[in-house]
């Protein structure tokens, strides 16, 4: 009896952990869009750090797998994983994403306002004096 109790325990704590790195994998997602709204890039650019992104996740899901479950791959655990990312996009992703745009203007303003360039061609304005 005492092996089941510490069985289903070591189940729930990998539940736990892998709904925490689906967590931990939105959080970073949301960061790499918010620097993608504020800074656009080119296409080749934002292929590259998709490619360096997924990787890095692949390895951090095998880490987190080998580490909590002794390199054992289950299903559950992926499941847990995708289901978490999925959660949060539909809820809190969405709203963040309203917030982000809208806080994207004042900031544009701030920044061409700071450096001085037109936001029509991009070509640094001079100071005129009247």
């Amino acid at each position: 009896m005492f092996l089941i109790g510490t069985l289903i325990k070591t189940e729930i704590e990998l539940v736990w952990c892998a709904i925490i790195c689906g967590f931990k994998i939105s959080v970073v997602t949301w960061v790499l869009n918010a620097i993608r709204t504020f800074l656009k890039h080119g296409r080749m650019l934002r292929n590259i750090e998709d490619f360096i992104f997924a990787s890095l996740v692949g390895v951090y899901i095998f880490v987190v797998l080998y580490e909590y479950n002794d390199g054992i791959i289950r299903a559950f655990i992926l499941f847990f994983i995708v289901l978490m990312c999925y959660i949060l996009n539909i809820t809190i992703y969405r709203v963040l994403k309203i917030i982000v745009k809208k806080a994207r203007i004042p900031i544009e303003k701030v920044v061409i306002k700071l450096s001085g360039r037109n936001p029509v061609n991009g070509k640094k304005e001079e100071k005129r004096l009247k």
